[in-house]
């Protein structure tokens, strides 16, 4: 994993376990019967946070809730929110969600960003909210960068497909001309032949064997035979 990997990644299982371990302690603290002065101090610190929280019963019934969750769900969802699963709660204009493994991104209109955990628990659920503009900036940065990576490789892969073809073309020219040049030298040899007085027809008769047969693409000529029905057959 990238380093743009690791931090995100390190700063939601961060993010998730906080969520976790302070929705567990508002069903708690809600549920069961404190003392009065503990629960009070407790709900006043909880609802003084930048993070949101809520805790919901099995029936969707609202047991808590603090300021910033109370903030966050107004300007996301319009009519009644269905507690039990804010999620599918109807979405004002301009807003949207996204899920994302143990948490749901909420989009809000002017862009900024809550990931949304849901606990779980013993007769009802809890929520918590945080902001993380910053982080899904990032995550969108880093998605980006991997079409990038992903965009630069097919082009090397295009490039290296062009450049087989070029080589093979390369190739092939280089086999043409090779097989001109011996033609050309069959044909000289043919020439020199004809003016000797004394002539060697069984180094021609094997010249122009080889020739022909690469001519018709044999990978090796039978010089064996140097009878001139074989040369008058092959060519």
């Amino acid at each position: 994993m990238t380093p743009y990997g690791i931090l995100p990644a390190l700063i939601c299982a961060a993010l998730a376990a906080a969520a976790a371990a302070v929705i567990v302690l508002i069903v708690i603290f809600d549920i069961k019967n404190r003392n009065k002065t503990g629960k009070k101090a407790f709900r006043q610190g909880v609802d003084g946070a930048s993070a949101g929280f809520c805790s919901c019963g099995g029936d969707g019934s609202l047991l808590f809730i603090n300021g910033a969750m109370r903030k966050v769900l107004d300007a996301a969802f319009t009519g009644d929110i269905r507690y039990e699963d804010i999620p599918s709660s109807v979405l004002r204009e301009g807003c949207r969600t996204e899920d994302d493994g143990d948490r749901t991104f909420l989009i809000l209109p002017d862009r900024t960003v809550w990931g949304v955990y849901k606990k779980e628990t013993d007769g009802g659920a809890g929520y918590a909210a945080f902001d993380q503009t910053e982080l899904y900036g990032k995550r969108l940065e880093l998605q980006k960068r991997r079409a990038h990576l992903s965009a630069v490789g097919e082009k090397i892969r295009q490039y290296n497909r062009s450049l087989d073809a070029v080589i093979r073309d390369r190739e092939l020219l280089d086999a043409k001309i090779k097989i001109h040049d011996d033609v050309g030298r069959a044909l000289l040899s043919l020439r020199s032949y004809l003016n000797r007085e004394v002539k060697d027809r069984g180094s021609l008769v094997n010249l122009w064997r080889v020739t022909v047969s690469i001519l018709r693409r044999e990978t090796a000529a039978d010089v064996s035979d140097d009878r001139m029905e074989t040369l008058s057959e092959a060519a």
